[in-house]
């Protein structure tokens, strides 16, 4: 069972509420109205064998997953106020991995502006991390969905693809997701729908394509900003550079569509 046919019959047991603007799928983050604001949030889990985030650099572990969780709230237009996690520790994660990790995890908060207020730890069999992230729309601004104005658009993406997913094919420590606070505030202003790349480009392509079924997307292959590492390793190994854009180890850049004018 796919991950969007899961929550599709999860969803047949509950009642929406009305003050939830968005519908299912229809945001990165879920929407919530508060008297004359609305309240963003966003909640991710993560571990090594869904999301190939590797374990032997714990700062950059620790930063990553707080920038894959915010990466939502950017996504929908919102501005990360605080955070919250459940941290699930294994047996070989030990008190110098926990002290690079939370250092990491501090970094990027602070980078962002927003707080640890709270959270959870535990045991399994193997490393895992939920991360909870949420703030509000700012004043004068209005939340970003996935759903895509009917008007001519130009569709943009605030950084480099397929590195991610060629660290994951080669085994090789993930690279660093990249902090989108200033783009994000760029995108507040201009941007009329937003989606992460979480599960990478043509992931993200295809659910806005599936979300505006009465619109056409079309992408110039040769303008997408294919990082120069994998353009370098696409071209040793003879690999196309479109199948580096196909796995589902995402980047968490911004894509996101503005007037085409």
């Amino acid at each position: 069972m796919s991950e969007k046919a899961l929550i599709e019959r999860m969803l047949k047991q509950l009642t929406h509420s009305e003050d939830q603007l968005n519908g299912p799928f229809e945001c990165d983050a879920e929407l919530i109205r508060q008297g004359d604001r609305v309240l963003g949030i966003s909640i991710d889990e993560f571990s090594p064998e869904e999301d190939m985030f590797t374990l032997d650099e714990p700062v950059r572990l620790g930063s990553n997953l707080v920038a894959a969780t915010i990466s939502d709230l950017w996504a929908a237009g919102v501005e990360p106020a605080y955070f919250i996690h459940s941290v699930c520790l294994s047996n070989t994660e030990n008190e110098p991995f926990i002290d690079e990790f939370m250092a990491g995890v501090n970094s990027a908060l602070q980078r962002v502006g927003a707080f640890l207020i709270g959270g959870d730890t535990g045991r399994s069999q193997t490393f895992r991390y939920t991360g909870v992230a949420f703030g509000n729309v700012p004043s004068g601004s209005k939340p970003l969905t996935r759903i895509v104005p009917v008007e001519s658009q130009r569709l943009w993406v605030t950084g480099s693809l397929g590195d991610m997913n060629m660290a994951a094919l080669n085994r090789q420590a993930m690279p660093d997701i990249e902090i989108r606070q200033a783009e994000a505030q760029l995108i507040r202003e201009h941007g009329t729908s937003c989606i992460d790349t979480s599960g990478g480009f043509i992931d993200s392509l295809w659910t806005l394509s599936e979300l505006n079924p009465s619109l056409r997307f079309r992408v110039a292959a040769d303008r997408l900003p294919v990082s120069s590492r994998v353009l370098q390793f696409c071209a040793v190994a003879g690999v196309p550079v479109a199948a580096s854009l196909l796995g589902g180890a995402g980047e968490y850049e911004l894509l996101f569509t503005t007037p085409a004018e």
